[in-house]
């Protein structure tokens, strides 16, 4: 038997050492695919220096406030150059001063050592409908210990807050020892009491409206203004409010011509039909005088009545008295009117000071009005509407208006009034959201200033209109 001789040569010249440059049909497709995708890749790369198109390196939708700009990125991702001249890129992070060349937002507090970027709370590309509905953990990393990121504790707030339903002080208005420091004195429970005498001797049954409303509602017919002093009418177009949430926010302090004249009227003589203007006690006894001076001179026969006063007078008995010329006859009757109002119609609601200017009490000075001192705001620092708790009954919250009997009585709704609803997020049936933003916000818009637009509309959207036709423009 012969035997083959093999050698390694001549087994390697068995193979075709080019068959990688042959091109079969699985190689063919296998180009054709990574050809098509590298074509594909530059083309979306060169498409997106197209007009409209940069949304193609987006992270995500806009908010609403924002997609005007969406085609124009450089409207916020912007850089500056060491010659102070804009420059853009792909993976510029929006910075403050692009907010701020749109948005006039004060700072915080100066005593923070730590000042978050806009872009930290306020994220982008996430499509929501509002970039001020912020997560609680924006607030609570300086909050959980304010002290920690303060220098100097000027603003008195609390040093821990964790959130609304966690760990949050009571409302300050309504902390241990507080007090309303108006002076005008009303008994809320007898108000609300059923079966009172109303204008015109009527029973009524009063509700808070009555009394309480908001700035835009003042002016519209009230309850009971039949019998008293009517606020000047509106305008139709005041009626049809673009917004309709606008001046609703807040309550407007009751006046007396709109909620009070009409069951408690100024009478001060039984001579003069007219009442007592709601003014200064200097106005007041000026009007008393003139309006009886005018009727002595209209009716000289008074003269000879005799008075028989069966009225309570304070500091007066009842007398009998024949006057004998006019002008007795009026200083008798001041005399009187101003006894009925300054010692005792206008006390109910007021506090007089009878002092005269060297400090003594005298029975003959007129007095003077202590201040009202009606608090118009009591959280300042914080958001609050009626209008959007509009659904819920007044007694709701303010429950203790129903039994106060004391002016000092603040009547406002603690915080476990609120926590009742607002302890969840609005994604929960059944509770209503809780976060930060929607009582307190972060800058001190008292301190902003005056703001002028530096964009035209085409830098806004990316379009410059000529003769009615629209045409886009790359963003640069």
């Amino acid at each position: 038997m012969i035997r083959r001789k093999r050698t390694a040569k001549t087994v390697g010249q068995r193979h075709d050492l080019n068959y990688f440059k042959a091109w079969t049909p699985s190689r063919k497709w296998r180009f054709a695919l990574i050809a098509a995708f590298c074509i594909l890749g530059l083309a979306w790369f060169l498409s997106s220096f197209m007009p409209g198109r940069q949304a193609a390196f987006s992270k995500g939708p806009l908010s609403r406030a924002h997609s005007i700009f969406g085609k124009q990125c450089s409207t916020c991702h912007v850089n500056m150059n060491d010659h102070g001249e804009l420059k853009t890129g792909f993976k510029n992070v929006a910075s403050d001063a692009a907010c701020l060349s749109c948005h006039d937002a004060p700072s915080h507090q100066k005593t923070l050592t730590f000042t978050p970027t806009c872009g930290s709370c306020h994220v982008e590309h996430r499509g929501v409908f509002r970039l001020t509905h912020m997560e609680d953990m924006n607030c609570v990393q300086c909050h959980k210990d304010i002290a920690t990121y303060s220098t100097a504790n000027s603003v008195h707030i609390e040093n821990v807050v964790l959130g609304f339903n966690t760990k949050h002080p009571e409302f300050a208005p309504l902390r241990e020892g507080e007090k309303d420091p108006g002076t005008i004195r009303l008994n809320h429970s007898v108000h609300m009491k059923a079966g009172l005498r109303g204008p015109n001797g009527q029973l009524v049954n009063m509700e808070c409206s009555d009394c309480h409303r908001t700035p835009a509602d003042a002016q519209r017919p009230w309850h009971y203004s039949e019998a008293g002093l009517k606020p000047p009418p509106r305008q139709d177009h005041e009626f049809d409010l673009p917004n309709p949430d606008t001046d609703r926010a807040h309550m407007e302090p009751p006046a007396y011509a709109r909620t009070c004249f009409a069951c408690h009227t100024l009478e001060f003589d039984t001579h003069i039909k007219e009442y007592a203007p709601h003014d200064k006690p200097e106005v007041v006894h000026k009007f008393i005088i003139d309006r009886l001076k005018e009727y002595i001179a209209r009716h000289p026969e008074a003269l000879r009545q005799t008075r028989s006063d069966d009225r309570y007078i304070p500091g007066q008995t009842s007398i009998h008295v024949a006057h004998t010329t006019p002008s007795e006859w009026v200083e008798m009757h001041t005399k009187d009117a101003e006894q009925i109002l300054f010692r005792k119609t206008c006390k109910l609601c007021h506090q007089m000071d009878y002092r005269s200017a060297d400090g003594t009490l005298t029975p003959q000075a007129l007095p003077k009005v202590v201040e009202s001192r009606i608090t118009l705001r009591w959280f300042p620092k914080s958001v609050f509407s009626h209008q959007a708790h509009m659904t819920v009954t007044c007694e709701s919250c303010h429950a203790k208006a129903l039994t106060s009997t004391q002016t000092e009585d603040i009547l406002l709704p603690g915080i476990k009034t609120c926590q009742t609803c607002h302890n969840g997020r609005p994604n929960v049936e059944g509770v209503s959201e809780n976060g930060c933003f929607l009582c307190h916000t972060y800058h001190k818009w008292d301190q902003r200033k005056d703001f002028k637009g530096k964009y035209t509309i085409h830098q806004l959207t990316g379009s410059l209109i000529f003769n009615g036709v629209e045409t886009m423009t790359r963003s640069r």
